[in-house]
């Protein structure tokens, strides 16, 4: 069920799996997002996924920051590189070129 804006938490801290938290906030509705998702490293406290998927998941996850954003806020999104066989890919131009070729193939 959708939060409305006359009844957003604040000053909690919520424990909550970011896409089903974000999908329930209403539009427009923060003035700050900050993320650090994980680096898909495959540290002992995290999975390591296909490049393909993170960027998947992590696309979806922006979009909804996007759209909870109110248009005078800023979004902060702290992410690394992509290490594989010795290619590093720096993750935020990697999503952000992966947000405008899902984009473009609607």
């Amino acid at each position: 069920m959708k939060t409305n804006k006359e009844n957003l938490p604040l000053d909690q801290i919520l424990l909550e799996d970011s896409l089903q938290l974000l999908s329930n906030l209403p539009d427009e509705c923060v003035d700050l997002v900050v993320s650090s998702p994980p680096y898909n490293l495959g540290k002992e406290y995290e999975s390591r996924q296909a490049l393909e998927i993170y960027l998947k998941e992590q696309t979806a996850v922006l979009l909804e920051c996007s759209r909870i954003l109110k248009n005078t806020g800023s979004l902060f999104w702290q992410v690394g590189a992509f290490s594989d066989r010795g290619m590093l890919i720096p993750l935020d131009i990697a999503v952000l070129s992966w947000v405008q070729y899902s984009n473009s193939s609607e």
